[in-house]
């Protein structure tokens, strides 16, 4: 993709939201108009001049914005994520992510396409990792608990990889959630549920790539 030089570029471990290839991280001063993936919806912001959304926007913002509705609307499928001021585009067609990579230029943060070497090896619910001999990643949501039983079952079980942060987290009566540990299988992950419950937001199969 020689339309990519220019731009930061990083390889993808995993399809975007389960089904997107493509992710372009764009700054943009009218980010929250682009909440609801709906084309038509910027475009109303717009028209109507939306200041919630604008009050730190330049007038560059809200055309660049427009501009980019009215591209959106002929695209066949795109969804897009929000933290302000950044919008995340996920695209799977590589000419739709030329077009939209080109009208926002100097907005472009960086860009995630999957390694060509691995691309293959890309599915829903997986996750490619480098040298980690392990089943599946789990994600951690918030928690009002602390699960020290947990961390203390965890300890010194080659079965599972847990990080500082999700050990930290877990260790604590309220956190906001966003770690992750790997177990190795089935069956270690089934006692993992047992434990942490709808503590676990998802499980991702681990693919070596």
């Amino acid at each position: 993709m020689k339309f990519l030089k220019p731009y930061k570029v990083q390889h993808s471990t995993k399809l975007f939201q389960n089904k997107y290839k493509y992710k372009i991280v764009f700054t943009s001063g009218v980010a929250g108009w682009f909440r609801g993936s709906s084309a038509e919806q910027i475009l109303a912001h717009h028209d109507n001049d939306d200041y919630y959304y604008a009050r730190k926007a330049s007038p560059s913002d809200k055309t660049h914005a427009k501009k980019l509705a009215e591209i959106l609307k002929n695209l066949e499928d795109w969804r897009v994520r929000v933290e302000t001021p950044f919008v995340s585009l996920y695209l799977n067609n590589d000419k739709d992510l030329e077009t939209v990579v080109k009208h926002c230029k100097n907005r472009v943060k960086y860009v995630e396409i999957p390694d060509p070497d691995n691309e293959n090896k890309l599915a829903k619910g997986t996750i490619l990792v480098k040298n980690l001999d392990f089943g599946f990643k789990v994600s951690l949501g918030s928690s009002v608990q602390c699960h020290l039983n947990f961390i203390q079952w965890c300890e010194n079980n080659p079965k599972i990889r847990m990080p500082k942060r999700a050990k930290r987290d877990l260790s604590r009566n309220s956190n906001p959630g966003g770690g992750f540990f790997y177990v190795t299988d089935e069956k270690v992950l089934t006692m993992v549920k047992m434990f942490l419950g709808r503590t676990i937001t998802k499980v991702e199969t681990v693919v070596q790539g």
